[in-house]
Parts: C-alpha cells; sequence; structure tokens
C-alpha cells in the first residue's frame, strides 16, 4: 500500500473537495511541493438554494416554543393549496384525533 511520503507526484491530486453535511463543503489543495506545509485545506459553508434554507428555519422555529408546532399548523391550514394536508395534521393535535379524522 503507498503512503503519501512516497507516492509518486502525478498520483498526488493537485485539488479536491468533498460535500458534507449541512452544506459544508471540504477543499484540499495540493501545490506539488515536498514540504507538507504547503498543503491547504479550507472549510466552506455552501448554501445552494436560500429559500428552502429559510422554509425549513420556519419549521425549526416552532418546535422551540410550547405548542408552537400546532400554531404553525393552524396558520398553514388557511392555504387552499394545502388545506387537506394541513388539516389532517391539525386533527392530530385534536384530544381524539381518530374521531376528528373521520
Amino acid at each position: 500500500m503507498a503512503d503519501g511520503a512516497r507516492t509518486s507526484k502525478w498520483l498526488k491530486p493537485p485539488v479536491g473537495a468533498r460535500f458534507g453535511f449541512s452544506g459544508v463543503l471540504l477543499e484540499v489543495t495540493n501545490t506539488g511541493e515536498e514540504d507538507k506545509e504547503h498543503d491547504q485545506v479550507a472549510i466552506k459553508r455552501v448554501i445552494g438554494e436560500p429559500e428552502v434554507v429559510e422554509r425549513a428555519k420556519e419549521l425549526i422555529k416552532p418546535e422551540e416554543e410550547e405548542g408552537g408546532t400546532k400554531m404553525f399548523v393552524e396558520t398553514r391550514n388557511g392555504d387552499e393549496a394545502s388545506k387537506d394536508t394541513y388539516s389532517t395534521l391539525l386533527a392530530l393535535f385534536d384530544l381524539n384525533p381518530k374521531s376528528a379524522l373521520i
């Protein structure tokens, strides 16, 4: 097995990048110098779609408050496009969800 110290120069990639969780990008730059002090690692945060992030924050915020999730569902229940979905979710907050769903 080859290690980094004995690997031929042409086998060492000059750059590399990997995506991680939560939009984290890890960049590795190899300058080609034998001295390891010239290699660089950078960790960057990448947000691909800001509107998706904002909607996710809207979903997380009510969880932090007491009864916030129910209030969130009640406010979303007024939208005609998703009324069926949110009315079903609202029924699950009822004391007797089975009768509320029927």
